[in-house]
């Protein structure tokens, strides 16, 4: 449904370790990386899964690439992960902040970040004005 070529999962799965081994210092996490559903939430595949000490997940986050960023990937992912009963946030490219900041208009979610690669690494930003 979502095919990205392999330059583009390589990079998703590159940022999902990256997310996962920040996230991992604080929290527990579950990620379903290279296409693979191993977690789910209510029957959905995010791409991570935040748990607290108890068991209970505390937010869900997706990260998209280049390609997408689309009014099908909202419609078909996003409205659904937005209407969870845990909070959502979305990871997207810092080249594709605003088309996502104007498809996620609307939708229930907690926070956007944006994501960069660097030479030395992956940085994730914050993105103000958007936390609910």
């Amino acid at each position: 449904m979502f095919n990205m070529n392999s330059h583009e999962q390589a990079e998703h799965d590159l940022v999902v370790a990256a997310r996962v081994e920040q996230l991992g210092l604080i929290y527990e996490v579950k990620a379903n990386i290279n296409g693979r559903n191993m977690t789910g939430v209510d029957g959905l595949y995010p791409d991570i899964i935040v748990i607290d000490k108890n068991g209970e997940i505390i937010y869900i986050e997706e990260i998209e690439t280049e390609s997408t960023i689309t009014e099908n990937q909202m419609d078909v992912k996003w409205k659904r992960y937005s209407n969870l009963k845990c909070s959502f946030n979305l990871i997207v490219p810092e080249s594709k902040l605003v088309k996502a900041r104007h498809l996620i208009n609307g939708l229930f979610f907690n926070r956007l970040y944006y994501y960069k690669i660097t030479p030395i690494g992956i940085r994730f930003r914050q993105v103000n004005g958007i936390t609910i």
